[in-house]
């Protein structure tokens, strides 16, 4: 009886200790890294439901260790060695499974904390970026720069960095236990280029507040300055127009303040287009505040410009407005010499001669002009006159003089050259042909003078090759006619010389064709 209770007993050790076996061989095979946040919790319920089967099975093992003890009798000890094992077996496998699901736990646990963390710092870094990149915040005066540097310090301040660590802390511990999930670690690759990012821009805007403060500050010391200078100039225009004393009477002293005056109105206009971006930002309290003092100065610096322009008052004006009036004058009076009616080439030549002397006296005028026209106006604008509409109406007929009288000499000395050029080649064209002919009625006229002799090879073949000269000679005719239509055009009215000489040039050279034929015909 008692060998059969010990063999059961072992069958029993036997059963248990295969399931043992079993079960720790299925449970930690895949037991590797985890990619999924679900594998927390898939592993967490696998070791629980084991550990739930060891508490279970426990009491099995307790049965065979009470049976192999019962009745009094002396326990086998072949059946205590295989006890012995399987406890330790079961103890093994208890620790391991407790360590597991102490394991899982933690790693659910600082995976939560992880993704809570990454919400959170996400959310403030969410706060620091509308605090950073709100476009009212662009464009502050001094006052709510420096309100807007002190806010983003609290703000930052009052940010402890340990979340931050944390974060670090919990992805490397779970990057060792072999915990790699994409998403995860794709949200704190993210946040870490988002914070270097944005602490990166919150230092740019620092700047850029910094920069803000000391251009507000610049701008207060430049008003400052400007305060005085005109102060004092006040005092200077002042005592120089009591005195009579103009700018052309001291021209140092006027150019100084001339740019004085305009690197003012420069800052003035700075000052202007910065209230604008102020408030096309929004900025109505810092628009405000500046534009209170930009009309402050504005005024009592367009009421030391009034004095300035008395002070400038040019007096050479009307001299040189007469001058150039009756210069203009003169080159219209002198036209007349432009007109072409001769078809002498240098006639022709001194008349351009004459054309480019009144282009140069119009060139050589033109800055006094210039000058004339924008004293004038300036005159007229500044109010340093008293009948504003008479003198604009002379500037006005000065001008279009001017631009008259230079689109005239300009249109002459284009047609005189052209038309010289032509009648140049016009001689050249008729010097050739008359040359040609004077020769060969020379040498007809000789013929004419000696005994006809029939059959006389030299003399026949000297009129059949001058006979057809004269026909080669109508090309050279219609470069005449071509070139006289040339000069009609540019001159607009007929030169009737140039008609005549040519006609009276083409009757002599007909004549001659023919006396050429009479003589063949009797020669031949």
């Amino acid at each position: 009886e008692t060998i059969q209770r010990n063999r059961l007993i072992q069958e029993e050790i036997r059963e248990l200790e295969d399931w043992l076996m079993d079960r720790e061989r299925e449970t930690f095979l895949d037991d590797g890294s985890i990619f999924y946040h679900e594998q927390f919790r898939e592993r967490l319920e696998q070791y629980q439901r084991l550990q739930t089967e060891l508490t279970l099975k426990e009491h099995t093992l307790r049965t065979l260790i009470d049976r192999n003890r019962q009745d009094g009798t002396q326990p086998s000890l072949e059946l205590t060695q295989y006890l012995d094992t399987l406890v330790s077996n079961w103890s093994g496998l208890q620790k391991k499974v407790d360590s597991k699901i102490s394991l899982y736990s933690e790693l659910h646990k600082l995976h939560d904390e992880l993704k809570e963390l990454l919400y959170q710092e996400n959310a403030w870094l969410d706060a620091l970026q509308n605090r950073i990149f709100t476009p009212v915040n662009h464009n502050a005066d001094a006052q709510e720069a420096s309100e807007e540097l002190d806010t983003i310090e609290r703000f930052i301040k009052a940010h402890p960095k340990v979340n931050y660590e944390r974060i670090f802390e919990i992805s490397d511990r779970l990057q060792t236990i072999k915990v790699s999930i994409p998403t995860i670690n794709s949200q704190v690759s993210q946040f870490q280029l988002r914070w270097d990012q944005l602490h990166e821009d919150v230092l740019k805007r620092v700047h850029t507040l910094n920069a803000q403060l000391s251009d507000y500050q610049q701008l207060g010391k430049q008003i400052v300055d400007m305060v005085e200078w005109m102060n004092h100039t006040d005092t200077i225009l002042n005592s120089r127009l009591r005195d009579d004393v103009y700018a052309s009477d001291v021209p140092s002293e006027a150019d100084k303040l001339t740019v004085e005056f305009n690197q003012y109105d420069s800052f003035l206009r700075a000052i202007e287009d910065k209230i604008h971006a102020l408030r096309i930002a929004g900025k109505h309290d810092a628009a405000r505040r500046l534009d209170q003092q930009f009309v402050v100065i504005k005024n009592q610096f367009n009421q030391l410009k009034n004095k300035f322009r008395q002070f400038q008052k040019p007096s050479d004006f009307e001299p040189k407005y007469a001058k150039m009036r009756q210069i203009l004058l003169d080159v219209e009076q002198n036209f007349y010499t432009l007109e072409i009616r001769s078809d002498d080439p240098d006639v022709v030549h001194n008349q351009l001669e004459h054309c480019l002397k009144l282009y140069k006296t119009l060139s050589d005028i033109k800055s006094d002009v210039e000058y004339v026209i924008r004293i004038g106006r300036s005159i007229v604008e500044k109010g340093q006159v008293d009948e504003a509409s008479d003198l604009t109406r002379q500037i006005d007929q000065l001008k279009a003089s001017y631009n008259n009288l230079g689109s005239r000499v300009s249109t002459a000395r284009n047609q005189l050259d052209s038309v010289e050029r032509h009648l140049r080649k016009f001689r050249k064209e008729y010097s050739h042909i008359h040359e040609w002919f004077v020769k060969a009625d020379h040498e007809i006229r000789k013929i004419e003078n000696k005994p006809v002799s029939k059959n006389n090879r030299e003399e026949v073949d000297w009129i059949r090759t001058t006979r057809n000269d004269i026909k080669k000679l109508e090309a050279n005719f219609e470069i005449l006619s071509n070139l006289e239509r040339s000069i009609q055009k540019d001159t607009e009215r007929p030169l009737p010389g140039l008609h005549e000489r040519i006609s009276e040039l083409k009757r002599q050279v007909d004549q001659l064709d023919r006396r050429l034929k009479d003589r063949s015909d009797i020669v031949e």
